[in-house]
């Protein structure tokens, strides 16, 4: 199942694209998840369990990025509102659908101690380098990662895996703007590779995380996947 918030075109060619490659149902759904209500959540998590019966593997990516670089008194409207919206977009959403989906998940039958399911959020390494012009997209995945090792250990004894993805720039339409502009260059000169990386090379991490019953001992853990532009220890 693939969500989206307004972009049905994209999704749609992108559940075509699933398709042409084997994958037996794409379904999409639109929903807004940053409904503080949790509606847009519970949408999504009812419209999957109706369709295909069992929900296995949940990816949060839902986000948003804004920034305000001016730090001056008369800017605070501005930047309360950025920040309630990008908490919303990018940490609420995941919230409600790690609720949903870990109680929807405690309730697959297990056999001894094996895994039944993975939860993955697609965090960032701003949650550990700071975001200087961007506070609340900082924040936000900081939050998501915490969200990640807290639903861990609460869901751990269910069977449910949570990782979370900590990705630098990537070539989406979120960050061709700071790429094309003057500061595209430094980006990319951040990773020895000198480039950012592409969606399927994140899709790629997420790939390895979605495998939860192969490694279910890294649940709590965070995958950095930011081509060494950003290293911690």
């Amino acid at each position: 199942m693939l969500h989206f918030h307004s972009n049905e075109a994209a999704v749609k060619a992108l559940a075509h694209e699933c398709a042409s490659l084997g994958s037996p149902a794409v379904v999409p759904v639109q929903a807004d998840l940053s409904d503080p209500t949790g509606g847009g959540a519970r949408l999504v998590v009812e419209s999957a369990v109706e369709r295909f019966g069992v929900i296995h593997v949940l990816v949060n990516n839902a986000g948003i990025y804004q920034e305000l670089p001016v730090v001056h008194e008369r800017e605070l409207p501005s930047f309360l509102d950025i920040f309630q919206r990008t908490l919303s977009a990018n940490l609420l959403s995941a919230a409600a659908l790690t609720y949903l989906v870990g109680a929807h998940m405690a309730t697959h039958p297990r056999v001894g101690s094996e895994a039944v399911g993975a939860i993955i959020n697609v965090g960032s390494r701003g949650a550990f380098r700071g975001e200087p012009d961007a506070w609340a997209y900082g924040a936000s995945k900081a939050g998501m990662h915490a969200l990640g090792q807290s639903a861990a250990v609460k869901l751990g004894a269910s069977g449910v895996v949570v990782l979370s993805v900590a990705p630098g720039f990537v070539r989406t339409p979120m960050a061709e703007a700071a790429l094309k502009g003057e500061r595209g260059a430094a980006i990319c000169a951040q990773s020895a590779w000198d480039r950012v990386a592409t969606p399927e090379e994140v899709a790629e991490c997420v790939t390895f995380a979605a495998q939860y019953w192969k490694a279910p001992w890294v649940t709590g853990g965070i995958i950095d996947c930011n081509g060494a532009s950003y290293l911690r220890s």
